[in-house]
């Protein structure tokens, strides 16, 4: 958000976020589908597949607090825990 009068500066959450998911999530990257097995309104994700054919899962803990997480594809598993 730019206030003009004050030639201010304000950056929102979503700046931040954006500048770290695009270091991953590159340019030609397509939203694949997923299943999240939580009814936790608190977690959120979103994969992607790359031109290189990588896998890339996007995933937010709105917690105050860690939550454990288990990335699956094709049979094999990720554990992860995801900060608060």
């Amino acid at each position: 958000i730019i206030f003009k009068k004050k030639l201010f500066f304000c950056f929102l959450a979503t700046y931040y976020y954006t500048g770290q998911i695009s270091k991953y999530v590159i340019s030609g990257s397509v939203r694949i589908g997923q299943t999240l097995s939580t009814s936790d309104q608190y977690i959120s994700a979103a994969s992607f597949l790359t031109p290189e054919n990588n896998v890339v899962v996007v995933a937010m803990n709105q917690h105050d607090y860690s939550r454990s997480i288990k990335i699956t594809n094709s049979g094999q598993y990720a554990p992860y825990t995801l900060p608060a």
